[in-house]
């Protein structure tokens, strides 16, 4: 450390030949804390000798906030905040810094000057690098502006939502890929209270006056905000039931903090597959977080592009271990399934250009007028009644040529599942008049039937 005299002056350190800004050896000193990574706010106690004092409490904290839970966050953040900068460096710095501040940026700006040139076509995917560039971008709005040039070569994102802490996993190679190990580089952001947070970008850590869902959702966003970056997966998980906390759903308003920070930005993200998770504790609790349970999927996917999305997948937590033994949950109905919102999907191409639902979940209601465009559904079940009511759609919205593959997770009879769609179906069959439906059954496999139905094909196999 270097010997430093305490007096301050008012550019933030100590005042004296060995803090100017054109000193070599304060310089150099600021170097050596830049390229590890050490916060303004520890490099300023560094330079300054300051002793440490008591150790910084990173207890992990609840974020569960029955306030945030009911708090409209994405209108919050459009009335306060004009733009993502704005949201980014409100109560970022625990005090003023000065010259080191100012030297952090200048050395950040040739830092990432020189990546440009190292890198084709801004192209990063070397772990240090990403987090390099996550972290020095937050020292100022003309460091983060550079830092926004670079393509993160990333594959897949899972980020998932706990009872105290946040986690992004960022997957940059595939192991499917040509045998190539999978590599994750991992990012948490734990609950140190309602403004305040844990960072961990690897081996670095910092605190930051945000909370934690605050923190998390900048870095999401700042890592799909590329114009260039098609993404393989984006994933939303729930961390599963924590018996610190019975009778407690997740926080999962997170998802409403992401739905602002995109409003804020009003781009598209090329998204090919997407898998998210929802809670049924509007069922059970009433009226918290969202108006419907279905409302994070609404409010994520209308930021996707359409044409690009391929496959969606649906999951609801389980909540068996959190209203077994609740007295007011066990006096509802625990089979209760989650309804999605006709009006907001109907309105949303992605989710109508999309090939590929999988709702392999007893607790999703199958809604066929939200499902009959999918060229594959992969389901939970299928009985008779699934699939005459699903015939009933297909008749009355006329989808020529476009057949379907249905794939069902649980064995069923399918001869017998054939026989009574025929016999429901036995008048219309015969006529002769637009309204016919030309039926019939092609059981080749004991797992696998074909159903033509005059205008399209549907194929149904156990899997």
């Amino acid at each position: 450390m270097l010997s430093v005299p305490k007096k301050m002056d008012q550019g933030g350190v100590g005042a004296g030949k060995r803090t100017k800004v054109d000193d070599q050896d304060f310089r150099n000193h600021l170097k050596t804390l830049f390229d590890q990574r050490i916060p303004v706010e520890k490099a300023y106690d560094d330079v300054n000798d300051v002793s440490p004092g008591e150790p910084e409490n990173w207890t992990k904290l609840s974020r569960i906030s029955e306030l945030k839970r009911k708090s409209d966050i994405s209108e919050r953040m459009k009335q306060q905040w004009g733009n993502v900068l704005d949201f980014l460096f409100e109560g970022s710095h625990h005090f003023a810094v000065g010259t080191i501040k100012d030297v952090y940026e200048e050395y950040a700006l040739e830092y990432f000057e020189n990546l440009q040139h190292r890198k084709t076509k801004k192209k990063i995917k070397d772990h240090g690098e990403i987090l390099n560039i996550l972290f020095h971008r937050q020292h100022s709005e003309k460091c983060y502006e550079a830092s926004t040039v670079f393509h993160l070569q990333i594959r897949k994102i899972k980020f998932t939502i706990g009872y105290k802490d946040i986690c992004i996993e960022l997957v940059t190679e595939d192991k499917t890929q040509k045998d190539r190990p999978t590599k994750v580089l991992k990012l948490e952001y734990w609950c140190l209270g309602e403004t305040k947070c844990a960072v961990i970008y690897g081996d670095t850590k910092f605190t930051m006056l945000k909370s934690c869902d605050e923190a998390a959702s900048m870095d999401l966003y700042f890592l799909l905000q590329h114009p260039r970056l098609i993404l393989g997966e984006l994933k939303f998980s729930v961390e599963p039931y924590d018996a610190d906390y019975p009778g407690v759903f997740p926080d999962i308003s997170v998802y409403r903090m992401i739905h602002g920070l995109f409003k804020l930005y009003e781009r598209k993200l090329n998204i090919i597959n997407f898998n998210i998770m929802l809670t049924r504790e509007l069922l059970f609790c009433g009226e918290t977080t969202f108006t419907s349970d279905s409302l994070p999927l609404d409010m994520i996917l209308d930021f996707f592009q359409q044409g690009v999305l391929h496959k969606i997948r649906l999951q609801i937590w389980n909540d068996f271990e959190t209203t077994k033994g609740n007295e007011e949950f066990e006096s509802q109905d625990r089979f209760k399934q989650i309804q999605l919102s006709e009006n907001m999907l109907n309105g949303c191409n992605a989710w109508k250009k999309a090939n590929l639902l999988d709702v392999r979940d007893a607790q999703i209601c199958q809604n066929w007028k939200l499902f009959y465009h999918f060229t594959i559904l992969k389901v939970e079940n299928m009985t008779p009644e699934i699939l005459i009511e699903l015939i009933k759609v297909l008749k009355e919205k006329g989808e020529e040529g476009r057949d379907i593959k249905i794939q069902v997770a649980n064995t069923m009879i399918l001869d017998q599942i054939a026989a009574k769609v025929v016999e429901t179906f036995k008048d219309l069959n015969g006529k002769k008049s637009e309204d016919s439906l030309n039926i019939k059954f092609d059981i080749n496999k004991k797992n696998h039937v074909t159903m033509n139905l005059g205008w399209q094909d549907i194929q149904i196999e156990i899997r």
